[in-house]
C-alpha cells in the first residue's frame, strides 16, 4: 500500500495491540467464529505494545518495522533498498526503522543499500556479500558510466529488472555499453529477472564458478585496454546511469 513490491509474501499481515483479544475468522461448519490459522486463513497477526495501532495503514517507518521482525533477511533487505532507491524512505527514517525495529534485525538493516535499484540486483548483491566477495553497487567507469555491480577488478554484473523486453533504443544502448566494456578488458554478464527469479540456483551457481575460476581479476589472461578511435553513438535517455 506504500508502492514497495514486497517478494514472495501472500500474507495478510495485521497488527494489534500486544493485549488485544484474538482476531476471529468465519466458521461455516458450525456458523461461529474461531481462531485465525495462519496457513488456513492466510493471514499474520503482529502484537505489539507501542504505538497502538491508530489507522488502518501504519507509517512506512512502522511497517518496515513490523517486516523486519517478520520476514526472513533476504526480504527484508530487498524492501529496505527499494524503499530507500525509490526516495520512499529517507535515511532519518532508516534510522526510525531501526529504533522500531527488534534489535536482532538492527544487523539486517545495516546490510540495506540505497544504490541497489531492483529487486534482483539486490538478490545479486547479497549473494555477493554472504562469500566475502569484493564488489560495488553502482561503479562508474570511465566513457561508460555507472554498471549495476562491478565485482573485483573487471566481472560487470548488469541486472534487467524489468520482466518484459526494452525497447529497441535501450536494447542499442546496452549492446553499446556492453561492447565498450569488452574492449576495455572487461568480462559483462548480464542477467534477465527469470534468471535470477526464477532460475536462481543455477545462475547463482554459474556466476561463483566464474568468480572462482578468478575472471574477475585483472591478470595474464585479462588487463585493462585504453581505447582508441571514435567512441559508438549514445542513446539520449538510457546513457549516463
Amino acid at each position: 500500500m506504500h508502492g514497495i513490491p514486497v517478494p514472495g509474501d501472500d500474507l495478510l499481515h495485521v497488527r494489534v495491540a500486544r493485549g488485544a483479544s484474538r482476531l476471529r475468522a468465519p466458521d461455516l461448519a458450525s456458523s461461529g467464529l474461531r481462531a485465525l490459522d495462519r496457513d488456513h486463513d492466510r493471514v499474520c497477526l503482529h502484537h505489539r505494545s507501542d504505538p497502538v495501532p491508530v489507522a488502518a495503514v501504519d507509517p512506512l517507518p512502522l511497517a518496515l518495522a513490523e517486516l523486519l521482525n517478520c520476514a526472513s533477511p533476504e526480504t527484508a533487505i530487498t524492501v529496505l533498498d527499494a524503499a530507500l532507491s525509490s526516495g520512499r524512505l529517507s535515511l532519518p527514517e532508516l534510522d526510525e526503522v531501526r529504533a522500531l525495529s527488534a534489535p536482532s534485525r538492527h544487523r539486517t538493516i545495516e546490510s540495506s543499500d540505497a544504490g541497489s535499484e531492483s529487486i534482483i540486483e539486490t538478490k545479486v548483491r547479497m549473494l555477493l556479500r554472504s562469500r566475502r566477495i569484493r564488489f560495488r553497487s553502482q561503479a562508474p567507469i570511465a566513457d561508460v558510466g555507472r554498471v549495476d555491480l562491478l565485482v573485483g577488478d573487471r566481472l560487470v554484473i548488469e541486472v534487467d529488472g524489468s520482466r518484459f523486453h526494452a525497447g529497441d533504443d535501450e536494447f542499442e544502448s546496452d549492446r553499446r555499453r556492453d561492447f565498450e566494456l569488452a574492449i576495455r578488458g572487461y568480462l559483462v554478464v548480464r542477467l534477465s529477472y527469470r534468471m535470477v527469479m526464477e532460475h536462481w540456483e543455477a545462475t547463482s551457481a554459474q556466476l561463483l564458478g566464474i568468480i572462482a575460476r578468478g575472471e574477475h581479476r585483472w591478470g595474464f589472461r585479462a588487463r585493462a585496454v585504453a581505447v582508441q578511435g571514435r567512441a559508438l553513438p549514445r542513446y539520449r535517455g538510457f546513457e549516463g546511469r
